[in-house]
């Protein structure tokens, strides 16, 4: 989100700190969906399917975020950190959680 014209005059990330950044925040996403909230996460992929936890984070992101996301910059750069989430560890979140058939819309 520093990427963001009006939030990058208030920031100092040196492009070659970026990948720093990024993979700390890997670091937190990953703890945060295999570690902290395992269970709540596979709750929510089982029984709301597997856009969940899109629909999750677009929710607490809001509509702030969603303004900054239409610049390609910020959209481009928020998602670099994903190459740095360990997959295995992801894995085990959709280990036996087919979405439930039972899902009300």
């Amino acid at each position: 989100m520093f990427l963001s014209p009006p939030i990058a005059s208030l920031t100092n990330i040196a492009p070659e700190n970026r990948i720093e950044v990024d993979k700390k925040m890997a670091k937190m996403v990953d703890r945060l969906l295999t570690e902290t909230c395992f269970n709540e996460t596979r709750a929510a992929n089982k029984y709301e399917g597997h856009d969940a936890l899109g629909t999750a984070f677009r929710q607490l992101a809001g509509i702030p975020v969603r303004e900054m996301m239409k610049d390609p910059a910020v959209a481009k750069g928020i998602a670099t950190y994903g190459k740095y989430l360990d997959p295995k560890r992801l894995e085990k979140m959709f280990e036996d959680t087919k979405p439930s058939q039972y899902i009300f819309r």
